[in-house]
């Protein structure tokens, strides 16, 4: 991952050791603020990581429970979702990072709830888990236009 302790909105930056590292009250201890994300980061999901970031949402929120069971018993069981999922475990954190970093962050976290968030939510709380995988895919690809990538020969570049 690139997402890095020092993007996350947890961390208490004012509250430093002698060390200069700050203190993680998910953790519950103090960290170099150049550390990858703490233990609670869950892998293959960066982007609703750097939500949940954005949000000043804890890493256990329903949000999260929901989307990695959801990840964990249906799209690593399926080959549309393993598939995916491969492709995400590179592109994930770099769409990540480029949300963070977006000037109009606020805005694209908006709209990344109204119209992939809520609804991924409300089909995993109706078992429509082919809905949730099938949104979460559209909510990269959405990512991946806005900052500008494009699919060439298996790898993904930058237009």
């Amino acid at each position: 991952s690139s997402l890095r302790c020092s993007d996350c909105e947890n961390l208490d930056k004012s509250d430093r050791n002698k060390h200069g590292e700050a203190y993680c009250p998910v953790d519950r201890k103090y960290v170099a603020l150049d550390s990858y994300t703490c233990g609670e980061f869950q892998a293959n999901f960066y982007i609703i990581t750097a939500y949940c970031i954005l949000n000043k949402l804890p890493f256990n929120c329903e949000i999260m429970t929901k989307l990695l069971g959801v990840r964990n018993t249906y799209m690593k069981n399926n080959e549309e979702g393993q598939e995916f999922l491969e492709e995400y475990e590179f592109m994930g954190p770099i769409l990540a990072e480029d949300l963070l970093n977006d000037m109009y962050r606020t805005d694209v976290v908006k709209e990344l709830e109204s119209d992939y968030i809520n609804p991924m939510i409300a089909f995993t709380n109706e078992e429509r888990f082919e809905d949730v995988q099938s949104t979460f895919i559209k909510m990269v690809e959405k990512l991946k236009i806005r900052y500008g990538y494009q699919e060439n020969n298996d790898k993904t570049k930058r237009l």
